[in-house]
């Protein structure tokens, strides 16, 4: 199957769904008609398709399996959003050296007494408390917490050093912001090996959980 027709059968699921389930959370939901299509992730002989909800940061995915050389649309359900990302605060080593130090430039930075700013724009009222460096890396927003999280821990890894020097009297996490469904509030697990990383890197893990969204029958 080519993409185009996996995105096709995707669409068309959910504008005459086939599948109660897709049926019910749509009499609710919107698609995202800008940008319907967010991503598409293959796995043997079968497609999942996380398409965007209107004014929601989660996502539907539609499971498209290949049976008897024949696309099906088998499942659907709500996928969450997480962004993740590096931060450290300092009061002793500005935004700069930590980006010299790391050879990695920041998503966001700034200085004590600076307006902080969001990804919107200038806070007016409030400022930096202390020095500020943070870096998220560029990955499709639709990936899961775990290949994120994995992809995190393996890049700062291999920066151990720098940041065991840098570590001293400095705070170090990664920052994680999870967007769910109300209804479909499954939480996550860290394996040992993650939590190994974060251990040996002087980390900690700092999550907020979000939930929005409409009730449906289910």
């Amino acid at each position: 199957m080519n993409i185009a027709k996996i995105k096709e059968i995707a669409i068309t699921e959910i504008i005459t769904p086939k599948l109660k389930v897709t049926e019910q959370f749509f009499a609710v939901h919107d698609i995202d008609d800008k940008d319907p299509i967010k991503y598409i992730e293959r796995d043997d002989e079968q497609y999942l398709v996380f398409v965007g909800i209107k004014n929601e940061p989660f996502y539907w995915v539609v499971k498209i399996e290949e049976k008897n050389n024949t696309p099906i649309v088998t499942w659907g359900h709500c996928n969450p959003y997480s962004r993740i990302y590096f931060s450290i605060t300092s009061s002793s080593i500005p935004p700069e050296t930590i980006t010299r130090k790391l050879k990695l430039d920041p998503t966001r930075s700034g200085k004590k007494g600076e307006t902080w700013q969001s990804r919107k724009g200038p806070v007016p009222g409030r400022i930096f408390k202390e020095d500020l460096w943070q870096y998220e890396e560029n990955l499709p927003d639709a990936l899961d917490f775990e290949d994120k999280l994995n992809s995190m821990l393996d890049l700062l890894s291999r920066k151990s050093q720098e940041l065991l020097a840098i570590g001293q009297g400095s705070y170090m996490s990664i920052n994680v912001a999870h967007y769910v469904h109300v209804q479909y509030t499954w939480g996550w697990h860290l394996n040992n090996k993650q939590l190994s990383h974060l251990n040996g890197l002087g980390l900690e893990l700092d999550v907020d959980l979000y939930a929005s969204g409409n009730w449906f029958e289910c």
